[in-house]
């Protein structure tokens, strides 16, 4: 799929992981870590677990070692490369959400949650 981004493996690789499950391209996203929060991550990682309806249980990032397992998960901030505008929440390991980490992510549509204050999480 031309403007997804893999740094680590593939994309072929990527696609030879999942062999024999669906996999549709066009749901694919690369989205950029716009808030490396540390203070609320877990508040807003129930926020999206919440939202899906599912627990988290592997990092967002397609790319990312820890993407089909997990312990150590945040709610991390990212917006849609290109998109400028809106936020989103997506499960990420501590490593994708570092201060270190600007590259673009290759992440599932269907991963990313809306954004909310914390004081709108806490009033629910």
């Amino acid at each position: 799929m031309k403007g997804i981004v893999f740094r680590k493996k593939s994309l072929e690789a990527y696609i030879k992981e999942h062999q024999g499950k669906d996999i549709n391209l066009d749901e694919i996203v690369n989205v950029i870590n716009i808030h490396h929060e540390k203070e609320n991550g877990t508040r807003y990682l129930r926020q999206w677990e919440a939202y899906k309806g599912r627990k988290a249980t592997g990092c967002s990032n397609l790319d990312c070692d820890n993407h089909q397992k997990c312990d150590s998960l945040v709610g991390a901030h990212v917006k849609i490369e290109g998109k400028e505008n809106t936020w989103y929440i997506t499960p990420l390991c501590h490593k994708c959400n570092s201060d270190d980490n600007n590259d673009p992510m290759p992440v599932r549509k269907e991963d990313l949650g809306p954004y909310m204050e914390v004081k709108e999480i806490e009033a629910e």
